[in-house]
């Protein structure tokens, strides 16, 4: 048996930074992928819309659509 994949990922814009870890399952593409955010400085307001917008592309591209924030889109 394999451990689960991840992946951790660091943003930084400015003074501001997040830590991102991403999560495959075994089972995957049974299972959707999964998202962190391990570390920010954001406002918590933010970082909660953050994830928020985050977790809802992580779901549209496991079932097949598109991230959905492409200009024009």
């Amino acid at each position: 048996m394999e451990k689960l994949g991840k992946l951790r990922v660091t943003l930084k814009e400015g003074g501001y930074s997040a830590l991102l870890e991403f999560t495959i399952p075994e089972l995957y593409p049974q299972q959707k992928a999964a998202v962190k955010l391990l570390e920010h400085n954001y406002n918590e307001v933010f970082a909660q819309i953050f994830m928020s917008h985050a977790e809802n592309i992580m779901r549209r591209l496991w079932t097949g659509g598109v991230p959905g924030y492409e200009p024009g889109a």
